[in-house]
């Protein structure tokens, strides 16, 4: 995905790893991207990235931690990157949503039961599954860039891109929405198998070029 997203969007692309739950749970992840974003910015100029044209992308439990580091780096103060694509995301471990009741028996990819599962290890501690930065839907999402929000219809998900939406609009946020019909969690990497997700990948490779450089 980081190969395509690269070419599709004619922008260098810097995929990285982070420390993943179990053994590294929450915040580590977090703090793991953000030291990336600050690397990228300090160090970026060697690779030939322009410091001050960054944007950031990620899906799943990626587009979790992609939201989380712009939230991170406004509440430090810090300059943020120029927009964030966010992929059929996991915004909040609330259980009882539409797409949830909908989706979440397990012939969809994923289930509601695995998403406990995942978030009980992420999150151990009860009383942080509430924090923002693990839980980035119950954050104020003032002051964000322009992001990109994409769901799958048939996502246990669904409803996490939903109400992402429907906050950042209220927030005065710039944001791009896309519903893909038909499909199911993880298809953006059925790209090259299926006919309707490579022009999606060419909206996000266009978006993520348009907000890096725009004057």
């Amino acid at each position: 995905m980081a190969r395509q997203l690269a070419r599709r969007s004619g922008l260098r692309c810097l995929s990285v790893d982070y420390g993943r739950a179990p053994e590294h749970p929450f915040p580590t992840p977090v703090q793991d991207c953000l030291a990336a974003i600050r690397w990228a910015a300090a160090e970026g100029r060697e690779l030939g990235i322009d410091p001050a044209r960054l944007v950031i992308a990620g899906d799943s439990a990626g587009a979790n931690l992609a939201l989380a580091t712009c939230l991170a780096l406004r509440d430090g103060g810090e300059p943020l990157p120029r927009g964030a694509a966010l992929i059929y995301g996991a915004f909040s471990a609330d259980e009882d949503t539409p797409s949830q009741r909908e989706n979440g028996g397990g012939a969809y990819l994923i289930s509601t039961a695995e998403m406990r599962w995942y978030w009980d290890h992420y999150v151990p501690e009860p009383d942080r599954k509430g924090d923002v930065l693990a839980a980035p839907l119950t954050a104020d999402l003032r002051g964000l860039p322009p992001l990109f929000v994409a769901a799958a219809e048939f996502d246990p998900l669904r409803s996490d891109s939903e109400r992402l939406r429907a906050a950042l609009e209220a927030a005065g946020a710039v944001v791009e929405y896309r519903l893909w019909r038909g499909m199911s969690h993880a298809c953006l990497n059925l790209m090259g198998w299926v006919d309707a997700m490579g022009p999606e990948a060419d909206r996000i490779g266009a978006f993520l070029r348009g907000v890096a450089t725009l004057d």
